[in-house]
């Protein structure tokens, strides 16, 4: 028997089912034949018997013999973080206190420019990216602040700007504006030129600044940093 002969036999369909169990396939090659017989037996009282026995085979089908659903139903974590959402992850936090990860608090180097020294926080930019400045960065607490006074000394500190706009709006006004201090000097400090060496990470700063800039709260230092790095984002 090809797979075009299959194809030619009926088959019942079962709500919200796309597939049955190949127990469900003999079933429906049953019921073919017994509808020959039916017809053949069309004029005879044999005919509703037969009608009987396929309305029967076609409840066993789909009751007894377990039809796949198209979208079974989800059980366990997954099932309750679609139902709930996932979790927020916390807005980054300069202002708090807490120990340090072990590979950051056994390095010497990022202990000394914990202290605010220029010197120490130039040579831990040197020595870092801003990639990996940045990670330490969303640590928060003084060493996020370590991390962020050395981002202004990395070579490649430009481009970190996204990421930084990334962060700001979420913070206390005391971590956002220490961020944005940052992302002003980043800006103020790069070249201008006539295209955008990121546009996307610009499209965000623009957004960014632009909801920033709008807040009511906002110091007006703050607000000024935010207005003058959004006229140079949008001169490019």
């Amino acid at each position: 028997m090809t797979h075009d002969d299959l194809a030619a036999y009926p088959r019942w369909g079962c709500p919200r089912v796309r597939s049955v169990s190949r127990c469900g396939l003999s079933l429906n090659i049953l019921e073919a034949h017994l509808v020959g017989v039916q017809r053949f037996l069309a004029a005879r009282i044999l005919g509703s018997c037969c009608e009987n026995v396929s309305l029967l085979l076609a409840l066993l089908c789909c009751c007894a013999v377990g039809c796949v659903p198209d979208n079974p139903p989800q059980v366990g974590a997954a099932a309750g973080g679609q139902a709930t959402g996932a979790a927020l992850p916390a807005p980054l936090d300069l202002t708090r206190e807490q120990p340090w990860p072990a590979v950051y608090a056994d390095d010497p180097l990022w202990r000394r420019a914990s202290t605010g020294d220029d010197i120490d926080d130039a040579r831990l930019a040197q020595r870092e990216s801003a990639t990996s400045l940045l990670v330490a960065l969303e640590q928060g607490g003084s060493l996020g602040r370590t991390a962020l006074r050395a981002l202004g000394h990395a070579i490649d500190r430009r481009e970190a700007r996204g990421e930084l706009c990334r962060l700001l709006l979420g913070p206390d006004e005391r971590t956002a504006s220490a961020l944005l201090e940052v992302l002003y000097e980043l800006l103020m400090d790069a070249p201008v030129t006539e295209e955008s060496v990121d546009a996307r990470a610009d499209a965000r700063c623009v957004s960014t600044l632009t909801q920033l800039s709008e807040r009511e709260r906002l110091s007006l230092a703050d607000r000024d940093r935010a207005n003058v790095a959004l006229a140079r984002l949008r001169a490019r």
